[in-house]
């Protein structure tokens, strides 16, 4: 009867050690990635989601989990999904059999539903130990982002003509770029003249370069978004109203720079981790054109400035042949008032969107019905869960 008992504790000799020793060391050189194929998405866009696990050891890692908390608005198609104990996240979880120094990864379709920075940030690891069911955990930095544009809300022609009225971008555009006028050099850009290369810059830099060229008449044009839903409150916001605004402001941008007029952006929507409000000077081209949709992308509407004051601070730095269109998901009496105000000065539309058609006198107003907001929420992107 003894010789069980002495290859009983013969195994636990070497079971306890070597428990201790995996513990200690199997989540050394044990890494995950992730990385999305693209770094800027539309809602409803597919986008390649891919997570990237590593050992870098000999000790071989046969049962190793992975948990991971992604936003709920993003889809990913084929993955386990498991709900998460905070709301508007859900954990995406992994086994991986990693054997020595070997590398796996598996790839997924994420689709987002939403505009904003869906963000992956950190993943935890976890095993389990074969034989003793010893446990081992860390968590591993796993950053990726992706920014998702917001959908665009067209105005019909009808009513998208009131911000052009009598004519006066076709008056203000000149029609013959004077060649005099060269204010700097900029990246190539399509629909460029060939005639504007500048050809030595060009050489110097290896990639096209062209003149940027100005004229005696510059229009442009300044949207000026509301971000707050409550005008008393700078921390609860409605998203059932804030969306349609930002999408009608994207729209507006849509339309002008397709037509070749400089428009900027100010908004007193404060970003997560960022500005307290954004502003973007007006400007022309694709690269000006991903920065304002990058920045209606990120506004929140946690806002801890009021638009009225930064419209006082634009009208000291903007001159009077600048057009001002305010975009806004409610109004209230100061920012009527400033609006009444800057119309003194210069042209100005302000655009409501949502809810009842409110009485304005003196000024131009447009109202977004809340059918046409019907129609575009149907519109968003779905997908089966």
């Amino acid at each position: 009867m003894a010789l069980p008992w002495i290859l009983f504790a013969a195994v636990l000799l070497v079971l306890i050690p070597f428990s201790w020793y995996w513990r200690r060391q199997a989540l050394k050189g044990v890494s995950l990635e992730a990385s999305f194929a693209k770094t800027h998405a539309f809602p409803g866009e597919e986008v390649e989601l891919c997570y990237r696990a590593r050992n870098r050891k000999w000790l071989p890692v046969p049962w190793l989990f992975s948990k991971d908390v992604i936003p709920k608005d993003l889809h990913v198609a084929g993955a386990r999904l498991a709900r998460h104990h905070l709301q508007g996240w859900q954990e995406l979880r992994h086994t991986w059999p990693l054997g020595s120094y070997e590398t796996l990864e598996r790839c997924y379709r994420a689709i987002p539903l939403r505009r904003g920075r869906m963000v992956l940030r950190e993943v935890e690891l976890s095993l389990s130990h074969p034989f003793l069911a010893e446990t081992a955990s860390k968590k591993e930095e796993a950053v990726a982002s992706l920014i998702v544009y917001p959908r665009a809300l067209d105005l019909p022609a009808e009513m998208a003509a009131a911000a052009d009225p009598a004519g006066i971008r076709e008056k203000q555009r000149w029609l013959f770029p004077d060649p005099l006028r060269v204010v700097g050099i900029r990246p190539y850009e399509p629909g460029d003249p060939m005639r504007f290369i500048h050809w030595p810059a060009t050489a110097r830099t290896g990639e096209l370069q062209v003149r940027k060229i100005t004229s005696a008449i510059q229009p442009s044009t300044v949207l000026f978004l509301e971000a707050r839903t409550r005008p008393d409150q700078w921390y609860e916001t409605d998203p059932d109203r804030l969306e349609p605004a930002i999408a009608v402001a994207a729209g507006l941008v849509r339309r002008f720079l397709l037509e070749g007029e400089a428009v900027g952006l100010v908004s007193n929507g404060s970003v997560y981790q960022g500005p307290r409000h954004i502003r973007v000077g007006p400007g022309r081209g694709s690269r000006h054109w991903q920065r304002l949709y990058e920045s209606l992308a990120l506004i929140s509407g946690y806002s801890l400035t009021s638009l009225p004051a930064l419209m006082r601070q634009e009208g000291r730095k903007l001159g009077p042949e600048s057009r001002w269109i305010v975009v806004t998901p409610v109004l209230y009496p100061a920012l009527l008032a400033e609006v009444h105000r800057a119309a003194r000065d210069r042209w100005v539309l302000l655009i409501t969107v949502g809810g009842e058609s409110p009485q304005v006198k003196g000024i131009r107003h447009l109202h977004v019905p809340a059918h046409l907001i019907e129609e575009w929420q149907e519109a968003a992107p779905r997908v089966q869960r």
